[in-house]
């Protein structure tokens, strides 16, 4: 015998249509109402209600009882003129799980346009042995959005990127409207001269795009060597068209960090054949940015007892050194009265050196 119960999913509806809870009779299927099992915000006595979400529809629907060790479920989705479900075959065998119980678990995806309303779902249940019962659910369903909505999800890009480098920023688009989003095309840019896209081309072809779906993409990027240590702006453009054929635009950013490597070399001093007392030796003051990053206030100086110019060049100064570029000068200096700060060995201890600093204003030293 058929038996057809109507099970509501709001609790309001629930109420109006059931007053009266029958007493199974022995190897019947039955609904477990006081258990809230996975997928279930609460127990069907307390009003569970089926979730909508990412355009779906899950409906989790607990049996017990039966004389059966499996069930087969076949759902009917009602009228096809006004169902706000994609049909499909839907066709479920559940077996029973530990505690004896018919655990149907199905999920439906919503079409892209449909009216928001209340829907019944009922599953037709077959038990192994022949036993055969209905049971309903009803979902409610909110309004379809009736447009397509791009967005960005998601960007991962590698830790630490230096300057100088080239790397991948992986992008997740995500259709966030109700519609699909036709002939999708991505274009990406920089405001920055420091960082840029490479390859031959900076658009990508993505294709439709469904409501709820999502695209994952990789977008080659450079950051030229000079760049500056800090965040720099990615600038996406999407285009594609709506299900009424128009053209729409949706625009996004992401950002991405640098971080700058500061590195010098210079020429060392030469006094590999001595100097003579008062009298004036040249010397190198050319510093070379071996970094990916400038430096600034550079300061090259000869420094010791008994160490002077005549012409005030003991020290050079530089007010900045990009990277891969070289700074040139000279030092002159004159040793005076030397003979008194002398080593034993005749040497005379003298300092040949640089300061320099980030863009950060912090102070480094090679000497």
């Amino acid at each position: 015998m058929n038996i057809k119960r109507m099970i509501p999913a709001l609790l309001a509806v629930l109420l109006l249509c059931i007053t009266v809870i029958p007493v199974n009779a022995e190897g019947e299927l039955y609904i477990d109402t006081k258990t809230v099992y996975d997928g279930m915000n609460e127990s069907y006595e307390n009003g569970y209600i089926p979730t909508v979400e990412n355009d779906e529809v899950r409906i989790v629907l607990p049996l017990k009882g039966g004389t059966g060790s499996s069930l087969k479920v076949t759902p009917d989705l009602g009228d096809a003129s006004n169902c706000p479900f994609v049909y499909g075959n839907y066709i479920l065998t559940v077996k029973r799980n530990n505690k004896g119980v018919f655990v149907i678990d199905l999920t439906l995806k919503l079409a892209e346009t449909h009216a928001k309303g209340v829907y019944p779902v009922v599953f037709n249940a077959e038990t192994s042995d022949g036993m055969q019962d209905s049971f309903s659910v009803y979902v409610t369903v909110p309004e379809a959005a009736n447009y397509a909505d791009l967005c960005i999800s998601n960007v991962v890009c590698p830790d630490a990127i230096q300057a100088g480098s080239d790397f991948n920023a992986k992008v997740t688009i995500e259709n966030i409207g109700g519609m699909t989003a036709k002939g999708v095309k991505l274009d990406y840019s920089s405001d920055s001269p420091a960082l840029t896209p490479t390859g031959i081309t900076h658009s990508i072809l993505l294709d439709d795009i469904t409501a709820g779906e999502s695209r994952n993409v990789e977008l080659p990027l450079h950051f030229a060597r000079d760049a500056a240590a800090g965040r720099y702006a990615v600038n996406l453009e999407l285009s594609y068209r709506g299900m009424d054929g128009n053209e729409i635009t949706a625009r996004e950013t992401f950002f991405v960090d640098v971080k700058s490597q500061i590195s010098i070399a210079f020429d060392e001093p030469d006094f590999s054949d001595g100097v003579y007392e008062d009298t004036p030796v040249h010397l190198s003051a050319n510093v070379y940015n071996t970094g990916s990053t400038p430096v600034y206030d550079v300061f090259v100086s000869l420094e010791g007892q008994g160490v002077y110019s005549d012409t005030s060049t003991l020290r050079v100064y530089y007010k900045s050194i990009r990277p891969g570029e070289t700074a040139s000068g000279l030092l002159e200096a004159s040793f005076y009265s030397a003979k008194q700060y002398l080593n034993s060995d005749s040497t005379l201890p003298v300092t040949y050196r640089i300061t320099y600093q980030n863009e950060n204003g912090e102070q480094f030293e090679e000497k």
